[in-house]
């Protein structure tokens, strides 16, 4: 499997408590590697604990999947993530952002 690399914006690190951004990483990079899409939404769900959910197209088949909640957690969050994924034949680079830095 290619590596990936993960950069964030400077928005982001402004916004979100690094702990629960190191926290976000450990729990979604094992879900790429099985997952292989080019786009995760982490979000609050009905009771403020973050899940993370399918928001792309697959690197494998292309097929749009826009829906699939693939984890839940116990932490706590209130802001939208995303991690926009994106293939550089050699290398993956993942980029974790707020939608309003899109």
């Amino acid at each position: 499997m290619k590596k990936l690399d993960v950069v964030m914006t400077s928005n982001l690190k402004d916004q979100i408590d690094p702990e629960l951004i190191c926290s976000i990483l450990v729990q979604l990079i094992p879900l790429f590697r099985k997952y292989l899409y080019d786009m995760y939404v982490i979000e609050p769900d009905e009771k403020g604990r973050l899940q993370i959910r399918i928001a792309g197209y697959s690197f494998i088949t292309n097929e749009l999947d826009e829906g699939t909640i693939i984890s839940r957690t116990e932490m706590a969050g209130e802001k939208v993530i995303w991690f926009k994924v994106d293939d550089y034949q050699d290398r993956y680079v993942g980029t974790l952002l707020l939608p309003e830095d899109y």
